[in-house]
């Protein structure tokens, strides 16, 4: 993980847990994630296959230029990377396992490339099902004059399930 931001969130969500697998949504409290709330989203699964944006930061909301609640998050996504993220949100979700991902998102008139690092964390919705993840997102590096235009489409540029092992490192 390259964000300080994102690996401050991913210890948050680990505080949460108290020897459960994932956290409960109700146990979030946005005041812990006060430094970094603007780039906080979550996400829920849907029987359909949709991930949906239950709340989105605003930092979040700029970057793509509109309010995202309701929306399909797969859709900011290259129609050829929509299957791939898909999978790996499913499997994250499956497996109760942190996701990080590493994209390129394209702004409009393809005139910029912004490479962002997300970190999606599953929790429960019912302290049950594993159904909906918190996430934060963080640009990494991006060319000057970007933040003018809204980002069109994003690729998948890396990903990586971290698990727990003994040594502390991740796994994918």
């Amino acid at each position: 993980m390259k964000s300080p931001d994102n690996a401050f969130v991913l210890a948050y969500w680990n505080s949460l847990r108290k020897g459960r697998d994932v956290p409960d949504q109700s146990d979030i409290d946005p005041n812990k994630l006060k430094p970094v709330l603007p780039c906080i989203f979550l996400l829920e699964a849907q029987s359909n296959g949709n991930f949906v944006y239950r709340l989105a930061g605003t930092s979040i909301c700029r970057r793509y230029g509109s309010e995202l609640r309701g929306q399909d998050f797969l859709q900011r996504w290259h129609a050829e990377h929509r299957p791939r993220v898909a999978e790996l949100l499913s499997q994250s979700l499956g497996t109760a396992t942190p996701l990080c991902v590493l994209s390129a998102g394209i702004t409009e008139r393809h005139s910029h490339v912004i490479e962002t690092e997300s970190i999606l964390l599953p929790t429960t919705s019912d302290r049950v099902t594993c159904d909906r993840f918190l996430c934060a997102s963080h640009i990494l590096m991006g060319e000057i004059g970007w933040r003018k235009r809204r980002i069109l489409s994003e690729r998948l540029v890396a990903a990586l399930l971290i698990s727990d092992s003994p040594s502390g490192d991740a796994t994918a």
